[in-house]
């Protein structure tokens, strides 16, 4: 849920794939960049303070019912 493959990050599985992963970041600076910046918009939007006491909020009233 955190990460958007290609956008924020690298869903790497197997050894290859991380070797493969950590090289393209290595390589490429800008993609490290925008990488990084997509990931902080995206934790900072969807997991803020205020987003995660609605969601929890939420569970705790349900469980009320």
């Amino acid at each position: 849920e955190v990460v958007n493959p290609s956008v924020s990050g690298f869903l790497a599985t197997t050894a290859m794939e991380w070797e493969n992963a950590l090289l393209e970041l290595i390589n490429n600076p800008l993609l490290r960049k925008d990488m990084g910046m997509a990931g902080r918009s995206k934790v900072e939007k969807e997991f803020n303070l205020k987003t995660m006491a609605d969601k929890i909020a939420e569970i705790f009233d349900e469980r009320k019912k």
